[in-house]
């Protein structure tokens, strides 16, 4: 008496993708929804990088355009494939400053209440201030009337790292804030 195995087919509904541009230009993270019986994943972003073998991976694209990005979910008996194209903008007509350049210092860091932002270069004043969860969403926006000076509370955030990016007349500084409950 002969036995065989049946093994269900892989399946994923589509994909998510979260612009992480806050992190780094081009970033982007991507997301399987609902998989189901898969056993390994291949990510193609389009570009012709090498394919990721992550279940979730982040991909970093160096130029504007439109991407067909495809998934491919396996489970050893079978595969399923999907495809999405996607928009990725770059310019932003902004540079990033340099660490010397922009002088901002964020403090206490880590904080549980609120946080001051200094800039101690005279000649770099802050705009405009975003924070950015973790996935991306901006959770805070502050225009900034050439400020030197920003307090920002922290209370209503949830704990975890967020992104904080300070626009200033002369470009951008990215820097990472830690809150603690």
């Amino acid at each position: 008496m002969a036995f065989s195995a049946f093994l269900p087919s892989p399946y994923v509904e589509g994909f998510n993708f979260i612009p992480m541009f806050f992190d780094e230009m081009g970033k982007v993270k991507f997301t399987a929804l609902n998989p189901q019986n898969v056993v390994s994943y291949e990510w193609n972003f389009g570009d012709g990088s090498p394919v990721s073998t992550q279940v979730n991976p982040t991909h970093v694209y160096a130029a504007s355009g439109d991407y067909t990005v495809t998934v491919k979910v396996v489970n050893g008996c079978s595969q399923y494939t999907t495809s999405q194209v996607i928009n990725v903008g770059l310019t932003t007509g902004m540079v990033t400053l340099s660490k010397d350049d922009a002088d901002i210092m964020i403090y206490p860091n880590p904080a549980t209440d609120r946080i001051a932002i200094d800039s101690r270069n005279s000649n770099v004043a802050m705009k405009d201030i975003m924070v950015f969860n973790a996935l991306g969403s901006l959770v805070y926006q502050h225009k900034a009337e050439s400020a030197q000076h920003h307090q920002l509370s922290v209370s209503g955030f949830a704990s975890g790292i967020y992104s904080v990016r300070i626009v200033t007349e002369r470009g951008y500084v990215n820097r990472k804030i830690v809150v603690r409950r």
